[in-house]
């Protein structure tokens, strides 16, 4: 049976974070040439198995991006902030940093011709269970809001 990631080079954006340092690990054992790309806002480089190259970067930084994602076969964007009270505070900062930070993403994988991707958005885009975590209404719509606009 052929392994479809076995030599395949993948870019993990916000792979220092929890989830994303499991997918890194994942890939890895699938046989995937891993690469990094995280700010380290919340992710932490102890995270990020040494067998992947790591790219310390920001996804909102389209200089950056661009030379990270040269040269790769699939992108995993799983960068983001995704605290909604920090996030109520600082609107704005949640828009670059989860609306404009995946355009740059796109624009990204179109000039270098890179045409997989797997994105991770949220599911406080659907309000159901955050609501009953009692936050308020306003805070998740935003936040839906942005991860939806992110995704679309």
């Amino acid at each position: 049976m052929h392994n479809r990631w076995d030599g395949r080079k993948v870019l993990v954006t916000g792979g220092a974070g929890f989830v994303g340092s499991h997918l890194v690990d994942a890939l890895l054992k699938l046989g995937s040439e891993v690469t990094v790309f995280d700010n380290l806002s919340t992710g932490f480089h102890d995270f990020v198995n040494s067998d992947a190259k790591m790219a310390l970067g920001d996804c909102r930084d389209i200089l950056a991006l661009k030379e990270v994602v040269a040269g790769q076969e699939f992108v995993f964007h799983l960068a983001a902030h995704a605290d909604v009270r920090r996030n109520m505070q600082t609107p704005r900062a949640v828009w670059k940093n989860n609306v404009d930070a995946t355009l740059n993403v796109l624009t990204s994988m179109r000039a270098a011709r890179v045409n997989n991707l797997a994105f991770a958005s949220s599911g406080i885009v659907y309000c159901g269970k955050a609501r009953k975590r009692q936050i308020p209404s306003t805070q998740i719509r935003f936040m839906g809001r942005a991860k939806l606009q992110a995704s679309t």
